[in-house]
């Protein structure tokens, strides 16, 4: 199993910017590991890409399977957030992931 824990600065774009370090990160590498990201996905609460933005469409293809896994197995909310270096790249996201799911 390929998996690299980090951690990471936040930084807040507030009046007053704020940086807040993130400890304990898990990261995977979507291409190499599909498998690994699903079940990581399954388990989480938050999820944040740092992909790239032309990559968020063939990301959304994992999310999707593993959306709808949760939906009919373990109904729960999941957070998730577009860290790419592009302005509205959540919704970019967003729009890559809706005409994926089903009706259900």
């Amino acid at each position: 199993m390929e998996k690299t824990v980090i951690s990471l600065d936040c930084y807040f774009t507030e009046e007053n910017q704020t940086t807040t370090v993130i400890n304990d990160i898990s990261a995977i590498n979507s291409q190499k590991n599909p498998e690994q990201l699903q079940a990581a996905i399954k388990e989480a609460e938050i999820i944040t890409t740092t992909v790239g933005p032309t990559v968020l469409p063939y990301l959304a293809e994992n999310l999707v399977a593993v959306i709808e896994l949760r939906a009919n197995e373990q109904p729960s909310s999941l957070v998730i957030i577009a860290c790419e270096n592009m302005i509205g790249g959540s919704e970019n996201l967003k729009e890559a992931v809706y005409p994926l799911l089903s009706d259900k």
